[in-house]
C-alpha cells in the first residue's frame, strides 16, 4: 500500500471505474475525479460509482435492505470481470491503430471493452445469494421509461482485431468479486 493517491479520470465512466476498483481492489487510495452533468445520465453514473463505495446488491443483501429490480429483475446485462478488461487493455496498450484518422490526423480507434452474451439479473442475484450465503430482500418495481431490456457490448471488432475474448464465467467473477469485497470490508 502507498501513501501517494493515484488518479483515475473518468472513475464514473466504464474504464474509469474498472481502473479505480482495480487499484481499490489492490489497497491503493484512489482519487476519481468526473463530471457529473447531464450529458451523460447523471444517476447512471452514480450507479456506477456506487460500486467504488460499496456494492450496491451486495452491500443492501448483507444488511438485508431490499435490492431494486427493475422490470421485476426482468432484465439481461453484459458483466464485465476486471481481470477480462485489463488483459483486454494491456492488449491494446502496444497496436497503434492504422486503420482510422482522427481530427488531429493521428491514427485512433476506439475499441468496445465488455463482455457478451449478457446474463439475466436474476442469475447474477442467485449468485450473489449463493456466494454471501444470504437471501435477497426483493423490492419488483416496474421498467423505468429510460432502461432497455438488454445491454452488453459488441465486442466482435476487438475480438477480430486482438484476438480477445471475454473468459471469465459469471459465477467465477461473481465468487472473486464478493471475496474482493469482504477483504476491502474487513469481512470474512
Amino acid at each position: 500500500m502507498t501513501d501517494q493517491a493515484i488518479l483515475a479520470t473518468g472513475a464514473a465512466d466504464f474504464i474509469g471505474f474498472q481502473v479505480a476498483r482495480q487499484l481499490l481492489g489492490e489497497g491503493r487510495p484512489v482519487v476519481g475525479p468526473d463530471n457529473l452533468n447531464s450529458y451523460y445520465d447523471p444517476a447512471s453514473k452514480q450507479a456506477r460509482l456506487a460500486p467504488l463505495r460499496g456494492d450496491l446488491f451486495a452491500n443492501a443483501i448483507m444488511a438485508d435492505r431490499p435490492i431494486r429490480l427493475f422490470n421485476h429483475g426482468k432484465m439481461r446485462r453484459g458483466f464485465t470481470y476486471i481481470d477480462d478488461v485489463t488483459r483486454v487493455v494491456s492488449k491494446l496498450i502496444d497496436r497503434v491503430p492504422a486503420d482510422e484518422l482522427a481530427a488531429a490526423n493521428a491514427p485512433s480507434k476506439v475499441d468496445n471493452v465488455g463482455n457478451h452474451p449478457p446474463e439475466e439479473l436474476m442469475h447474477v442475484v442467485g449468485l450473489l445469494e449463493q456466494e454471501l450465503g444470504r437471501t435477497a430482500v426483493e423490492e419488483s418495481l416496474p421498467m423505468q421509461p429510460e432502461d432497455v431490456l438488454e445491454t452488453f457490448a459488441d465486442v466482435e471488432d476487438l475480438m477480430r482485431d486482438t484476438g480477445f475474448a471475454p473468459s471469465t464465467p459469471i459465477a467465477h467473477g461473481v465468487r472473486n468479486f464478493v471475496t474482493w469485497s469482504r477483504l476491502l470490508q474487513g469481512l470474512k
